[in-house]
């Protein structure tokens, strides 16, 4: 699918692709354009549980490090992705009452 994405008031556009799906433990996918990056997720059965994990490697387009420097980029990024993940959390304990 095509995505677009704000960071740091910049808009990024691209392509998403699912380079590896092996259900239901791995998920891992790839954007293109405005932000190259690889996200990996892993759910692994922990009993009474699931535990899902995300690991993003990404690269911080030229453009957007000429507005504002790398470690808030990255710090911004992070808080994101935590976010997002606690998202995901919600909607699956919802799911499961």
């Amino acid at each position: 699918f095509t995505y677009k994405y704000q960071m740091y008031g910049l808009i990024l556009d691209g392509d998403w692709t699912v380079t590896k799906l092996e259900s239901p433990e791995i998920y891992d996918g790839a954007s293109t354009g405005g932000a190259e990056s690889t996200w990996k997720y892993l759910l692994k059965d922990e009993g009474q549980g699931t535990n899902l994990s995300l690991t993003v490697e990404y690269a911080i387009p030229e453009q957007l490090l000429q507005k504002a420097q790398q470690k808030i980029i990255e710090t911004m990024n992070h808080k994101a992705a935590v976010s997002f993940m606690e998202n995901v959390k919600i909607a699956l304990e919802m799911q499961n009452e």
